[in-house]
């Protein structure tokens, strides 16, 4: 028996299909990690709410318990509470549960179609899995992000607000939320939301843990992030970014990434001065996939576990061309990604090519990278207004 394209085309516009396989992914990680030496990021973040609960410092190495140290913000240990006091697997499960669903409901709330989000979670599906079997919060984190914009969207700042407080103070990648302000519509009630809630979600673990414990916490966090900068310059697991490309390419730590960060920042932040754009919605979902990107090839802090964001802001790109059609260099740079980027770490990619090439000189980044550049200059380039009305009309005359 043959499958026909049509077959085909129906199987993977399944919404269905692609949620099962979202979940599945959860139950094969937990089941495939239950193992305690596969599940090390789990043990970091069970042993930080144990470390937070007896005033231990939260950023030292402790290797008789696990590997690598803990990364995120004090706010963290109270937060993974509920699955810190359950049993390994139940609590790691649960976890990747909550990843998951956590992911899946910020796709579904996106303002597009149900066949742009379907093809926004297949482009990142890989990355989910590879996020999945670290047990990292990334997941969670892109959809903080998510939630950030689609919140202000909505013209519900209290919650776009309470998102980014939630990202930020966690894993410090959920402050890029911010830069959705000006599409906001109640720009005053916004501002005083997030003050708010930063003060609550920054507040409950002095609450819990006592001022001077707390505080020494957060310098210490501060110190953290500060110091695993530059130890991530050319590490193989990290810095899987375009300033890693840069750095590892050239081998060189004669220069600071600055110099190639605000240049980046500035490309990034161009297309905020296009007022009038602002009422395409595909001009505002570029604007949230460029976000997305951004937020990762500009980090050193990127590793492969992080790019479930970029998969993300790399789906909703594909999903919504600039000029309203995918064109030949799209498609050529979605194969791309999917395969440097989305496949390389699995065993399906060839080793030596990984070992030898993709992780030293971090070629997961290339073709995010191209994505980005090109999402800037259609948003500098393109007129989102006139190519929305365009496609609604000729819409319109087809269904008549």
């Amino acid at each position: 028996m043959q499958l026909s394209p049509t077959i085909f085309r129906k199987t993977i516009s399944s919404r269905k299909l692609i949620y099962a396989l979202w979940s599945l992914a959860a139950l094969v990680v937990a089941i495939t990690k239950a193992a305690p030496h596969r599940h090390n990021n789990y043990i970091i973040f069970r042993s930080s709410f144990y470390h937070f609960s007896s005033f231990q410092p939260l950023y030292l190495s402790y290797p008789s318990e696990h590997h690598d140290r803990f990364l995120y913000g004090p706010v963290f240990p109270i937060l993974f509470a509920p699955f810190a006091l359950l049993p390994d697997f139940i609590g790691m499960f649960l976890w990747l549960c909550l990843s998951v669903a956590g992911c899946l409901w910020a796709v579904r709330m996106l303002p597009t179609t149900e066949k742009k989000k379907i093809t926004i979670l297949w482009i990142a599906f890989l990355d989910l899995y590879t996020a999945l079997c670290m047990q990292q919060l990334n997941v969670l984190i892109g959809a903080c992000i998510l939630l950030s914009f689609i919140m202000v969207e909505k013209k519900r700042e209290w919650a776009a607000a309470l998102f980014i407080a939630l990202g930020t103070l966690t894993k410090i990648y959920g402050i890029v939320g911010l830069v959705f302000f000006p599409f906001a519509a109640k720009k005053g009630r916004y501002l005083a939301w997030l003050f708010l809630w930063f003060g609550i979600i920054g507040f409950l673990p002095i609450l819990l843990g006592g001022g001077s414990y707390v505080f020494e916490q957060y310098s210490s966090w501060i110190d953290c992030l500060g110091g695993k900068n530059t130890e991530n310059f050319f590490s193989l697991s990290q810095n899987v970014s375009l300033l890693g490309i840069v750095r590892k390419v050239s081998g060189s730590t004669e220069y600071s990434d600055l110099l190639l960060l605000l240049p980046g920042i500035v490309l990034f932040a161009l297309p905020f001065i296009r007022f009038r754009q602002y009422r395409s919605t595909t001009f505002r979902m570029n604007i949230l996939a460029s976000t997305l990107l951004f937020t990762i090839l500009f980090s050193t802090g990127s590793e492969s576990s992080t790019y479930i964001i970029a998969l993300l802001g790399v789906g909703i790109w594909f999903a919504h061309p600039a000029r309203g059609k995918v064109n030949w260099l799209d498609i050529a740079l979605l194969v791309g990604t999917l395969l440097l980027s989305s496949l390389s770490p699995t065993d399906l990619f060839p080793a030596a090519i990984r070992k030898n090439v993709i992780q030293p000189f971090a070629m997961k980044a290339l073709f995010p990278s191209f994505i980005w550049i090109k999402i800037c200059i259609d948003l500098l380039r393109t007129n989102f207004v006139s190519t929305e009305t365009n496609t609604q009309r000729t819409q319109t005359n087809d269904s008549n």
